[in-house]
């Protein structure tokens, strides 16, 4: 519910400062009930040019509106935005060094528990840390609101794998956390979805379907919850991967419009991308419709038109075109041999999927493509099934790998 400030943030001396000044400051208003820290800063997910955002609970909001000097002994030299947000009344202020400060005045019906307001509920499930609390007003809003929070997530997946669950638990909880009723659902893609997880080989794909496209300012909230995940989660922290798509995209149609979408790669430090949904989005189309694993909201069978199979085979024709071109153009990206491993595996799907119209796991696609492929590309197959996270050897080239994806390329191009 609560965390610590993030004490390598440039201003977290200068912040929490502030904050040890609320106890006193409030203390000596009578009218003031509790004040809490909220938003990104209570999440322990603070961009650089993120606002210390704190709500003040009082019986006197009048006392907050026309006058400036109550908030001299924070270290508030100016104002600088008034607004009202629904129950809080918004008064934005900056420091001399020009840290911004959101206060949000409100009554104390704000933080009334029976029921509790869907407002506050919100607010409180995203983080909330009581910093003023004399008659545990906030403490007993915290305690009811977590019998409040979004249903159970089911991750039954990775009951066998207790870090990879701990991890995944985490992050779609402060993903949900904060776009909350914009969620569709969540669910388990890729090598999961296909039943050929192994964590010594495997990342992890999560799909996330929203009513509507993201906003930039919650862009930027992911963005921070996504790189504070990969640099403290320990083993699983860069990888899993999240897709984040509309109810819109669920069909072959958001392809051919080049909807666009966020999404979060393997082994990018938590960087969220824009680009548009290409090829590759009819192969998950068809995990999800036929394997995908819901972690929250309905069976995503409900929600994704199936792709057929004469336009998957279409597909991996033209992604094997694609991708040799690419390794071609950039081999530098096939100097890391888990990349060639990558490369080599989801080369043999493309293949499989030519042939036959259907998604495998790429293990089982390896193994049928060795027959197609002949003996001159089995020692690189058999490298890549083989390979792990912690091997850092791998016996052929980048130049072996682009020699592989062209004869793919060429078997798809003779149909």
């Amino acid at each position: 519910m609560s965390s610590e400030p993030v004490m390598n943030h440039p201003r977290a001396s200068e912040v929490e400062r502030l904050l040890k000044s609320v106890p006193p400051w409030a203390q000596s208003r009578p009218d003031i009930k509790a004040v809490a820290l909220v938003g990104s800063w209570a999440r322990g997910a603070p961009r650089d040019d993120s606002d210390l955002d704190l709500v003040v609970i009082t019986t006197d909001a009048s006392l907050y509106v026309a006058s400036e000097d109550w908030a001299s002994g924070l270290g508030i030299t100016r104002f600088i935005k008034t607004a009202a947000w629904g129950a809080l009344l918004e008064r934005r202020g900056t420091t001399q060094s020009g840290l911004e400060v959101e206060f949000g005045i409100t009554s104390p019906d704000w933080a009334r528990v029976d029921p509790i307001d869907p407002g506050t509920l919100e607010v409180v499930n995203g983080a909330m840390r009581e910093i003023y609390d004399p008659n545990q007003l906030l403490a007993l809003l915290a305690r009811r609101a977590r019998n409040c929070r979004l249903p159970a997530f089911d991750l039954k997946p990775l009951d066998s794998f207790p870090e990879a669950r701990r991890a995944v638990d985490r992050l779609v909880s402060e993903i949900c956390g904060l776009l909350r009723g914009s969620v569709v659902g969540v669910y388990f893609d890729g090598s999961i979805a296909l039943r050929d997880f192994d964590p010594a080989r495997s990342d992890i794909d999560l799909v996330v379907v929203t009513e509507d496209g993201l906003t930039e300012s919650i862009a930027a909230e992911l963005t921070s919850i996504h790189a504070t995940f990969a640099q403290t989660v320990r083993v699983w922290g860069e990888e899993v991967e999240v897709v984040y798509v509309t109810r819109r995209d669920l069909n072959a149609r958001a392809v051919e419009d080049g909807n666009p979408h966020r999404f979060v790669e393997r082994g990018s430090a938590g960087a969220l991308q824009t680009r548009p949904l290409d090829l590759g989005w009819h192969v998950h189309l068809r995990v999800l419709w036929q394997n995908g694993i819901a972690i929250l909201g309905p069976d995503i069978r409900e929600l994704v038109t199936p792709v057929d199979d004469e336009i998957l085979s279409r597909t991996a024709g033209m992604a094997a075109e694609r991708r040799t071109r690419l390794y071609r153009d950039k081999p530098g990206m096939l100097e890391r041999p888990g990349a060639r491993a990558f490369a080599v595996l989801t080369a043999c799907r493309m293949l499989y999927t030519f042939r036959t119209g259907k998604v495998v796991p790429k293990m089982e696609a390896a193994r049928a493509s060795v027959q197609i492929l002949g003996p001159e590309f089995a020692p690189l197959i058999r490298t890549a099934t083989d390979w792990r996270k912690d091997d850092n050897h791998f016996d052929q080239t980048p130049k072996d790998v682009i020699a592989l994806l062209e004869f793919v390329r060429n078997e798809c191009a003779r149909g």
